[in-house]
């Protein structure tokens, strides 16, 4: 355990050191970059997106979030890699905490630690392993201005495809979403979730390719659209000359309530944090 507990940090501390380094034409976002917080207790979906992938059969991630403003609850994968393979992430089950969740192909298993053949026949996957907390001298290099009073916990899921006739997981090339993260908000305040790592695999040619792009998404506090962590009337004119246009990502941040359309309930939300 404390071998895998090392390699946790390291980990984030060198995915941290190599945030602006990218592989070839292939790049890693999160998406959307910057979004307003909804209210309290509700959902924010956010997405980790590939753009120009070039055979790719599986990926291993680590996002890192801020528990006092998101509560991490699950994860959807996306539709880029083919279904029925290997996939493996934390979910939160109201009556045992967070639990490991394991897919392969029509077989799920799920607990606190999960045997499994894949790697070893006596391999144990723990959930301390894939969910954990981040000790704040992790953070010395950490692509965002860590908060006052922030507790960062860090997130690891892992996915690849079904093997081929040739024992070989099928590969993607392209653009799609890899995987949706899924939070509920705890405090509707100023934060961020930060891509810290990814790891891009071509099992044919054997490598593995680091990459990254935007590694921080930004949530700003309820109601703040422009992002100057101010809720005032510049939030409110914003808005109201949104309302009733299509969402689209230049406007995005229009749309308070997530619910894909910018009208009156927004400029409600707004109005509901005016000052402060």
């Amino acid at each position: 355990m404390k071998n895998k507990t090392f390699t946790r940090f390291f980990t984030i501390i060198v995915g941290f050191a190599l945030v602006a380094t990218t592989a070839g034409a292939t790049t890693i976002t999160l998406v959307p970059s910057a979004i307003t917080s909804p209210d309290t207790r509700q959902t924010l979906n956010i997405a980790v997106y590939v753009t120009g992938g070039k055979n790719i059969a599986s990926y291993a991630t680590l996002l890192v979030f801020d528990r006092t403003a998101l509560k991490y609850i699950d994860a959807r994968q996306g539709r880029y890699l083919m279904e029925n393979g290997v996939w493996i992430r934390p979910v939160y089950d109201k009556k045992d905490g967070y639990v490991l969740k394991l897919d392969s192909g029509d077989e799920t298993q799920v607990g606190k630690s999960i045997m499994t053949p894949l790697l070893d026949p006596d391999e144990v996957l723990s959930i301390d392993d894939y969910f954990f907390e981040i000790p704040d001298t992790a953070l010395s290099s950490a692509p965002f201005v860590v908060a006052p009073g922030a507790q960062y916990q860090a997130v690891s899921i892992l996915a690849s495809a079904p093997l081929d006739t040739q024992g070989f997981p099928k590969a993607s090339s392209g653009d799609g979403a890899l995987v949706t993260l899924i939070f509920e908000v705890v405090d509707p305040k100023r934060s961020v979730v930060a891509l810290t790592d990814m790891n891009l695999s071509d099992p044919k040619d054997k490598t593995v390719k680091r990459v990254y792009a935007n590694p921080a998404l930004t949530i700003h506090k309820a109601g703040d659209v422009n992002g100057d962590d101010v809720v005032n009337i510049l939030d409110l004119v914003y808005v109201a000359q949104q309302v009733g246009k299509r969402v689209i990502e230049t406007n995005r941040a229009a749309d308070v309530t997530g619910d894909n359309k910018i009208d009156i309930l927004d400029l409600v939300q707004v109005a509901r944090y005016f000052g402060t």
